[in-house]
């Protein structure tokens, strides 16, 4: 919703998913395309969400260049 279409591409790969009571830590590897074919960076990164009433919330994230 809202905003303007992008031909850049930004996923994760790899996912692994940890719990520890009401928190949870992705770690995964995200890889961002900008613009149609354009070269392929990437990288690690962890996210931290913790549980809500109303669900997951993010809050931390990491990405690295490593």
């Amino acid at each position: 919703p809202g905003g303007r279409p992008s031909a850049n591409l930004l996923t994760l790969d790899d996912i692994v998913v940890r719990e520890w009571g009401d928190t949870a830590v992705i770690a995964a590897e995200w890889r961002f395309r900008r613009g149609e074919g354009g070269p392929v960076q990437r990288g690690p990164c962890t996210i931290v969400l913790f549980r809500t009433e109303g669900g997951y919330r993010i809050v931390h994230t990491h990405f690295s260049n490593a």
